[in-house]
């Protein structure tokens, strides 16, 4: 599914009682960034450390592509990543630790209005009550073809 909303139109984000969030900076904190969010794809460590790498040596203009995370003390329990393309907000890597779900993390990480954009936009295959909560209206259903088929084309 692929919503769009108009940021003006959200409510407020209600952080949750001993939850932070917090804009992610520097190589160091998007490795832990990274090796908070790749369990809640099903993803691999290994695949963390090549993600990792790729960050490392992928130049990104700044403002552009903004990493957050929300934690409860030192632990990351939720993620998201704001990518802002000629004023429309992608929001994409919105994640939350299973026994944090349900409490408006993914909300709060949803952050586009901080920088006066108005439209944002999202791919989802979960959570869709959620952003419709928030919302978010589909505007697209995609789908999600993976391998080959038997002729191996």
């Amino acid at each position: 599914m692929q919503p769009r909303i108009d940021l003006a139109s959200m409510g407020p984000a209600d952080i949750p009682t001993g939850i932070s969030v917090h804009r992610v900076e520097g190589l160091r904190d998007i490795a832990a960034w990274v090796r908070a969010y790749t369990p809640s794809f099903g993803l691999s460590p290994d695949v963390a450390d090549a993600v990792i790498e790729r960050y490392r040596v992928r130049p990104e203009a700044p403002g552009v592509l903004e990493r957050f995370e929300a934690r409860d003390g030192e632990r990351i329990v939720g993620t998201s990543v704001l990518l802002d393309r000629d004023g429309v907000a992608g929001v994409y890597v919105v994640t939350t630790a299973e026994e944090y779900r349900g409490r408006g993390l993914g909300t709060a990480l949803t952050r586009a209005r901080e920088k006066g954009l108005r439209v944002g936009t999202l791919q989802t295959s979960t959570a869709r009550s959620m952003y419709q909560r928030m919302g978010f209206q589909a505007v697209a259903e995609y789908k999600v073809f993976t391998g080959l088929g038997a002729a191996g084309r």
